[in-house]
């Protein structure tokens, strides 16, 4: 079936209901962690009420690593993410960006993102032995660690779990952010259609991985989307935005804590679904994102941000592939 330039979600529903196997893949890859977040969601919510009967008080966040202040941050992100992209695209495409092929413009994407996405975690690396080896000086960099709230982004900043843990928390948590963002994508979708009058079309790399014509790109942006992306897109956002704004709300509001967590984290989840260029992901993928940080800001592991966002990529490439090949 050819496809449309604009495919739209119905279409693609349409699509999948000629292959079976690919339905089942869509199915048990969009309803099974959801399931799984649903279970794991009640009995959350059985944990929280036995500790509130017990009279003990909630886990503390944890204290996030400021791998560079809000200024270094925002330049950072934006040759990583913005200029040095936009000028690999330019000069390699001769101007005609639009046109470029998928290769140049993933190239694109990771020439500026991922040397920047290294920095960021070997800046966190340097940190985090820095607290192990030395707590004395880096309490006074951060702080006494005596705050008096507890995981104040003052303190000195908590170790990430192990890698195993990470990748638990990380599967874990991505069941929990679909549990979240299925619904509110389609409620999301169903008010455009009603304001617009038109269901906005799929990501434009979800539309070239449907190409009937496509060959190598399908593949392409699976690797992009399960391995790179991840990668570059949490050390940007949660490993280097968050923090930066976060503490530089936390010095602005004199500590108050809350506020600055929440305002730091819809700031920039909503700038991380912006970034996409989807009108119809919006919603899902500023959920996603809140999540995200939440994970950020319970563990402070990029670890574990980076399996979830992995893993949700993953779990969205299973079914075009599998069309793909059936």
């Amino acid at each position: 079936m050819p496809l449309a330039e604009a495919l739209t979600e119905a279409e693609l529903l349409k699509i999948l209901l000629e292959k079976p196997a690919a339905m089942w893949a869509f199915m048990l890859s969009r309803f099974g962690p959801i399931a799984v977040g649903l279970g794991l969601a009640l009995a959350a919510f059985i944990r929280r009420g036995d500790r509130k009967s017990a009279g003990l008080p909630p886990p503390p966040l944890a204290n996030v690593t400021v791998p560079f202040d809000l200024g270094q941050a925002a330049l950072l992100l934006a040759a990583g993410f913005f200029i040095l992209p936009a000028i690999v695209l330019y000069v390699h495409a001769g101007g005609d960006v639009a046109d470029a092929p998928l290769w140049l413009r993933v190239g694109a994407m990771g020439a500026g993102a991922i040397p920047v996405a290294v920095l960021v975690m070997l800046r966190r690396q340097r940190m985090r032995l820095q607290a192990a080896d030395h707590p004395a000086e880096v309490a006074e960099v951060f702080g006494d660690g005596d705050a008096p709230h507890p995981g104040a982004i003052g303190s000195q900043p908590t170790p990430p779990p192990s890698a195993r843990r990470a990748m638990v928390l990380g599967l874990k948590w991505v069941c929990l952010a679909l549990l979240i963002a299925t619904p509110l994508a389609l409620g999301w979708t169903f008010l455009i259609k009603v304001v617009t009058g038109e269901t906005p079309s799929l990501q434009g790399l979800v539309q070239d991985a449907l190409d009937p014509n496509a060959t190598y790109e399908p593949w392409l942006i699976a690797a992009y989307g399960v391995i790179i992306a991840p990668f570059t897109e949490e050390a940007l956002f949660r490993g280097l935005l968050y923090p930066a704004l976060y503490a530089a709300l936390f010095k602005i509001t004199a500590g108050n804590r809350r506020k600055s967590m929440w305002v730091a984290a819809i700031a920039v989840s909503l700038l991380f679904a912006a970034v996409h260029g989807s009108m119809l992901a919006m919603v899902p993928l500023f959920a996603l994102a809140m999540v995200l940080t939440w994970v950020l800001q319970k563990t402070n592991s990029l670890g574990a941000c980076i399996v979830a966002h992995a893993a949700h990529n993953a779990l969205s490439m299973i079914p075009v592939l599998v069309l793909r090949i059936v």
